[in-house]
């Protein structure tokens, strides 16, 4: 596997249930007042969940962006 993988992503793909674990047991409050955009950012077939969403939320502000670069963001 190191010949072939030699970053090591398979040690962090493993990890994945255990991060979103975290995440989900994470209560904080999140302020979702101020957002007024959202961009999903894929390649390929990794950008196909944005068309999803942008067909169901049709009147919402979606950008989906399946290349190397992503909208320019105002006010960052």
């Amino acid at each position: 596997m190191n010949e072939i993988d030699v970053q090591g992503m398979y040690k962090i793909y493993d990890l994945w249930p255990q991060i979103a674990k975290n995440s989900y047991g994470n209560n904080d409050p999140m302020d979702y007042k101020n957002i007024d955009h959202i961009v999903f950012a894929g390649m390929g077939g990794s950008g196909a969940i944005g068309d999803i969403f942008s067909a169901i939320l049709s009147k919402s502000n979606i950008h989906v962006s399946f290349g190397e670069r992503i909208p320019f963001a105002k006010n960052c």
